[in-house]
């Protein structure tokens, strides 16, 4: 394990979010209720951890679209075998599929203690991405992401390196528009998976925190020079500190050679970093009132994010 400390942090969060009686619910980011700026979703966990022999990827269940877009989207339950491991994901795929066209790829990455489906379920993305991207809501093992092991032993971003690749065998995937979308322990994965494996065009984050080194000497970010990011944080987050939401937004300026300074940007209150790269922006929203759960313009603000950057 490379953080201790880290560790201790993120356990911590986990026994605040998963007593919380109101504002936020448990680590999956599903909530009975919220603040105004957050929206209220349903509760579930799983995980698959059968074992396999190949790798391949197959259709399971279909399942019914949650967002509001339902008619414009096929979602469905799928696994695929990694290195013996059946891992499960829920697809999204628009139904006008046009094997002609070139589309994003979202890997969309749940919180402790949730699963894809159940991750989709509360937040669809095909609200705000409708039929123009493809997206994936993967499962970590046990529910709970690998943020300490290195690519070489880490199975969960083995997972995300295979699937992506199976995703785009199967689909017309533009590899180059491959997005993450994290939500706390899978905001703070997407982030350590950002810097070490580097498959990503952007990143987006709700309550997560920033990569950490290795006390061994790996150098963190080492397989990115620049990765635009979008940080969302809530103040009154009490799982994932508010230092640990700004703390993410300034590793990213400052991977990126931004400035220090930031300007007003779209949707009220985010803002983006001033001196930026064109093709390596950096956005941090503050969110007023918000706890430990994703903003309820979490999905259309980090899409738009990831659209201007073609």
């Amino acid at each position: 394990m490379r953080s201790s400390t880290l560790l201790a942090v993120i356990v911590a969060s986990f026994v605040i979010t998963g007593a919380a009686a109101t504002g936020c619910g448990g680590d999956d980011g599903n909530a009975s209720s919220t603040s105004s700026t957050g929206g209220s979703t349903s509760s579930s966990s799983g995980e698959d951890t059968s074992t396999s022999s190949s790798t391949s990827s197959s259709g399971t269940t279909s399942t019914s679209s949650s967002g509001a877009v339902p008619s414009i989207v096929n979602v469905t339950n799928e696994s695929i075998d990694v290195d013996g491991l059946k891992r499960g994901y829920t697809l999204v795929v628009p139904k006008n599929y046009d094997a002609a066209k070139k589309y994003p790829l979202v890997l969309e990455l749940h919180g402790n203690g949730g699963d894809g489906s159940s991750f989709h379920e509360g937040y669809p993305m095909e609200q705000a991405s409708k039929d123009e991207a493809i997206l994936a809501y993967p499962t970590a093992i046990n529910s709970d992401w690998d943020l300490f092991d290195l690519p070489a032993d880490n199975r969960d971003m083995r997972f995300m390196q295979v699937l992506v690749d199976a995703l785009a065998a199967k689909y017309s995937i533009d590899k180059a528009r491959v997005f993450g979308d994290g939500y706390s322990n899978g905001a703070f994965f997407l982030n350590e998976l950002a810097c070490r494996v580097g498959f990503f065009k952007a990143i987006g984050n709700s309550a997560g925190g920033a990569p950490f080194d290795d006390p061994n000497g790996t150098t963190a970010c080492a397989a990115v020079t620049k990765m635009p990011a979008i940080i969302m944080h809530g103040d009154q987050d009490n799982g994932v500190g508010v230092d640990s939401g700004q703390g993410t937004a300034s590793y990213w300026a400052k991977v990126n050679g931004c400035k220090t300074t930031l300007t007003a940007t779209t949707p009220a209150p985010c803002k983006a970093y001033d001196g930026c790269p064109a093709n390596a922006p950096v956005h941090y929203c503050f969110i007023s009132g918000l706890a430990h759960i994703w903003w309820d313009q979490a999905a259309t603000t980090a899409w738009a994010f990831f659209k201007a950057l073609g």
